[in-house]
C-alpha cells in the first residue's frame, strides 16, 4: 500500500530534474503510438478524463540514467518507468475528478510551478497541500479519485510519473 504524505525535494533534487526536463526530447512517434494503446484517455481527453484547457508534454522515457533517479527517488526497487509528462495549468484550467488507468503501480505528482491561487491537488476529497517548486505525492492513481481545482492566478506546472512493477511490463 502506498502511502499519500507530501514531501518536499531538496534544491539540488531540483535542479537535476529541471536541466534533465530541459534537455529530455519529446515523445517519439513510436512511443506514442505503445503509450496512447495503454492509455487512450491521456492523449484524448474525450477517453474519460476531463483536463480542461491543459497544456500536455509527453517526454521521451528512452533515458535510462533518468528513468532510473526517479525510480531511486519516487518508487521502489521492483519498479519502472511508465512514463513521465508535465501539465501546464493557466488560468481557468483545471483536472476534473478522475482514476487512472490500471496499468500503473504508482502515481507521483511533483510540483514544478505552482500557482498564486487556485490549483489544488486534491486526492480522495483532501487537498494535499501541494503549492510550490519541488512538493510531491507519491499515490495510487487508479485506486484514489483525484483532480486539480481551477487556477485562479498564475500558472501550474505538474510533472506526472507513471511506475509499473517490472513485472506488469513482462
Amino acid at each position: 500500500r502506498i502511502r499519500m504524505k507530501k514531501r518536499k525535494l531538496n534544491s539540488e533534487d531540483k535542479a537535476i530534474i529541471k536541466l534533465t526536463l530541459d534537455r529530455t526530447p519529446n515523445i517519439s512517434d513510436e512511443e506514442m503510438r505503445r503509450f496512447s494503446s495503454k492509455h487512450p484517455y491521456v492523449v484524448d481527453p474525450f477517453e474519460g478524463v476531463d483536463i480542461i484547457d491543459c497544456t500536455k508534454k509527453y517526454y521521451s522515457t528512452e533515458n535510462e540514467l533518468f528513468n532510473d533517479y526517479l525510480v531511486r527517488k519516487f518508487g521502489k526497487p521492483d519498479w519502472v518507468v511508465d512514463t513521465f509528462y508535465k501539465l501546464s495549468y493557466s488560468k481557468g484550467d483545471k483536472s476534473l475528478p478522475h482514476k487512472d488507468v490500471k496499468s500503473s503501480t504508482q502515481t507521483t505528482i511533483l510540483i514544478l510551478e505552482g500557482a498564486i491561487e487556485g490549483g489544488e491537488t486534491i486526492i480522495e476529497g483532501i487537498d494535499r497541500g501541494l503549492y510550490s517548486n519541488g512538493d510531491y505525492i507519491n499515490f495510487n492513481g487508479h485506486d484514489s479519485l483525484h483532480e486539480v481545482k481551477e487556477v485562479i492566478n498564475g500558472k501550474r506546472e505538474a510533472l506526472i510519473i507513471w511506475f509499473n512493477t517490472k513485472k506488469q511490463l513482462l
